[in-house]
């Protein structure tokens, strides 16, 4: 059973088994409004927490794109330098096979040469 005490500037219940006033209008809106206060404040941080996550994640992921473009660029570098060395080379076979040929068709007409004198010396 609670008891009405006051003045002549306020009224406030009281609860004689608990020995405590009960809080009146502005005292319960004032601790909605500080729960109300550490639940923003607290969801706020989580946000911050959760921000600073994702752009964590978004750097780790940037860093990791900036090395798997670099790794490409390596490997398309090292390709162009295997492209020219393997134009480089087919350049040299086929220059030596022409040389190849030129000296067999030169070796050849010194047969042939040869055969010739041979042949004009028997007649």
């Amino acid at each position: 059973r609670l008891e009405l005490h006051g003045n002549r500037e306020w009224f406030r219940f009281y609860d004689p088994r608990s020995g405590e006033y009960l809080p009146d209008l502005q005292e319960l809106q004032a601790s909605r409004d500080a729960e109300r206060i550490a639940r923003l404040g607290a969801e706020a941080q989580r946000n911050r927490a959760r921000d600073a996550r994702l752009t964590a994640e978004v750097q780790r992921d940037a860093a990791r794109d900036a090395r798997l473009t670099a790794e490409v660029q390596r490997d398309a570098a090292r390709d162009a330098r295997l492209t020219a060395e393997v134009q480089r080379d087919a350049a040299r076979d086929e220059r030596d096979a022409a040389q190849q040929e030129r000296d067999a068709v030169q070796a050849r007409n010194q047969e042939l040469l040869a055969e010739i004198r041979r042949l004009q010396g028997e007649q």
